[in-house]
């Protein structure tokens, strides 16, 4: 069916303890015109089976493509976390703020260990402070004017953690300075940037990409972030904080869970509502009972500094799904 010349296949690998290793290969192809993506699971008992597997895939694409082979020892890790607030109101005092992220962070470990980021706007000013530390590590020191925090912790999949510039949040201007944090794998970044010539970077993270293409553009708004969402391939959700304090969230085909408390005027998000709930029990344990804000996968949510949201779509035919 897939017609070999545009045939791509990107492998991922990950050990379990019990010494079990699932390989996960998407394979990407023309078939009639139209781009077909599969995903498709198999198991191992053993490395050199995993390996000799990865070799036979690798025998079936023409040359010139290109293979990403990542064997992963890390258990059953998932990918990364992103988590944040909007305290719209300013109802929060700095230390409740610092005290609630760093709750959120520490149990958004669970999704990644290798760094942790955080964004927020201060007198004007974006500012971003990241590691390549465990969240339990982390120190952070929030203004009292802060309203909005966007925070993200990583499993390494392309780029070394060790230079902090392949980790999260990620800076970018498009008439407006933002931070941009992704929760997934693009396969396609490559090719984006030699057919969209984006500029040379030193930053070796897929996740970048979705920057170079916002800054292309020269704006942020709904329809930019649609444009640049359209073009990624793989799996995603992405949150985008700008100069002004507009959040946004992007929700592709990886979860996102937010919670909206109206009485403190506050909305929080994690990755996942176990992480969600987990960092509210002890970095917000009296709180009123939260709203649950529905997404969906396609949605782009905006909520600005007042806490207004507004909700577009993207088409999401470039996430992959299982056949």
């Amino acid at each position: 069916m897939n017609n070999g010349k545009e045939r791509k296949i990107t492998v991922w690998g990950y050990k379990y303890d019990n010494g079990e290793i699932a390989l996960l290969y998407h394979d990407t192809g023309i078939w009639r015109g139209k781009k077909i993506n599969t995903v498709h699971v198999e198991y191992y008992q053993t490395t050199q089976a995993a390996v000799a597997r990865i070799c036979e895939l690798e025998a079936k694409i023409p040359s010139e493509d290109m293979l990403m082979s990542r064997l992963r020892q890390r258990g059953k890790s998932e990918m990364c976390c992103l988590f944040g607030i909007c305290d719209y109101r300013g109802s929060l005092t700095a230390a409740q703020k610092r005290r609630l992220i760093s709750a959120l962070a520490t149990a958004s470990e669970a999704r990644g260990t290798d760094a942790t980021g955080i964004a927020y706007n201060c007198d004007g000013h974006l500012a971003v402070y990241k590691r390549p530390w465990p969240a339990h590590l982390m120190r952070f020191r929030l203004p009292e004017n802060t309203r909005c925090v966007m925070g993200h912790t990583r499993m390494t999949t392309q780029g070394d953690e060790k230079k902090n510039c392949n980790n999260h949040p990620f800076v970018g201007t498009a008439a407006i300075p933002f931070a941009l944090a992704h929760n997934g794998v693009l396969y396609n970044d490559k090719e984006l940037r030699q057919e969209r010539k984006l500029p040379d970077t030193n930053i070796e993270t897929d996740s970048y990409v979705a920057v170079q293409l916002l800054e292309q553009q020269g704006k942020l708004n709904f329809s930019t972030i649609r444009t640049a969402a359209e073009a990624l391939e793989g799996t995603l959700t992405l949150t985008i904080l700008d100069g002004r304090d507009n959040l946004y969230i992007i929700k592709g085909n990886n979860p996102l869970a937010l919670y909206h408390f109206p009485r403190l005027g506050l909305y929080v998000y994690a990755s996942t509502e176990a992480i969600l709930k987990k960092g509210l029990k002890k970095g917000l344990p009296r709180a009123e009972r939260p709203v649950e804000v529905v997404t969906k996968e396609g949605d782009i949510l905006r909520i600005d500094r007042h806490g207004r949201y507004t909700v577009e779509q993207f088409d999401t035919c470039l996430l992959y799904t299982s056949p």
